[in-house]
């Protein structure tokens, strides 16, 4: 009926927004996307909150509620369905086969091999006669006026090799860059010494000053300096003061923009560096510490996401 998804009707209200904005423009649903649907109360015309908690102080992670503990207030908005029609297909869906338990695998890619079209994951399937595995886009399968490739396999071996060999020349240029930048650490933590030190030199000096200018009216005062020759004097003092204060601040300015300027982490790159000089090929920790996701356009193209400012971008090819 030409339905727009969530997905897609939440870009049309918000074209400005990152989320979805990748989403192809085919509408194309999913099962799991109506079984949402058929589970949420909310369409009964009640409001339901609290289903999801902070994972604790500090942490940006948040756990799922039981259902005994949702705050749900009735009568908030208009019903899509009326509660005997919500029963009635709750009653359905437990009265239906029950998914058998299944071995949880961490393969290296799953999770981030996307078709290139839709932009939606990929399912992994396992080649029957041949052994090994692929992946295949879901709507390519059931929809056969869909823009994705119809009928396309993609070997799983290949998208692992290329991405595996991908890791290997971003991680070559990650290094060389992090010895520049770890140089350039080096050469700030002198500055910032430097700097500490010539502000310590300051302080005494401007200290002396003081000191000068106390002298000067004990002088003044003992008749030791006429008082035109006391402030022409106290007048030069300030004057070195004041030129000593400046100094002073310039040089606190200096130390706060050398602190905040990151210095070189290498931790996690060693981390990322060991798991690689392993040679064991491509594993689930180095696949998903780097890749946000895999796009796949065709046999012949492949598309990373990392999880950070791509590097080849600054690469000198």
């Amino acid at each position: 009926d030409n339905i727009p998804t969530p997905g897609q009707y939440f870009k049309g209200k918000h074209p400005d927004k990152k989320k979805y904005s990748r989403m192809s423009e085919k509408i194309s649903w999913t099962a799991s996307m109506v079984y949402k649907i058929l589970t949420s109360y909310v369409y009964t015309g009640a409001t339901v909150g609290h289903k999801r908690k902070s994972g604790g102080v500090g942490s940006r992670k948040t756990i799922s509620q039981k259902k005994e503990d949702w705050i749900i207030v009735e009568g908030m908005h208009e019903a899509i369905v009326s509660k005997e029609e919500f029963e009635l297909a709750q009653a359905v869906i437990r009265g239906g086969e029950k998914n058998p338990k299944r071995n949880l695998r961490h393969y290296p890619l799953k999770g981030l091999v996307c078709c290139g079209n839709c932009k939606r994951a990929l399912t992994r399937r396992k080649l029957r006669n041949e052994g090994g595995y692929f992946y295949q886009c879901t709507y390519s399968m059931h929809d056969r006026d869909t823009e994705c490739p119809v009928g396309e396999r993609y070997s799983e071996a290949w998208i692992e090799d290329t991405a595996y060999k991908a890791i290997g020349q971003m991680l070559t240029l990650v290094e060389k860059k992090a010895v520049k930048e770890h140089e350039i650490s080096k050469r700030r933590k002198s500055a910032i010494s430097e700097c500490a030190d010539a502000i310590r030199d300051l302080q005494k000096q401007y200290e002396q000053l003081k000191a000068v200018k106390l002298r000067l009216y004990e002088k003044y005062t003992s008749g030791s300096i006429t008082k035109a020759e006391y402030l022409k004097r106290k007048a030069e003092t300030d004057a070195k003061m004041s030129e000593n204060e400046e100094a002073i601040q310039q040089g606190h300015q200096r130390m706060q923009e050398l602190d905040s300027e990151h210095p070189c982490s290498d931790e996690r790159l060693d981390a990322v560096l060991g798991e690689y000089q392993k040679g064991e090929g491509l594993t689930y920790e180095l696949a998903h510490a780097l890749i946000s996701a895999i796009y796949v356009h065709g046999h012949d193209s492949i598309e990373i996401v990392w999880k950070f400012k791509d590097i080849f971008a600054d690469a000198e090819i």
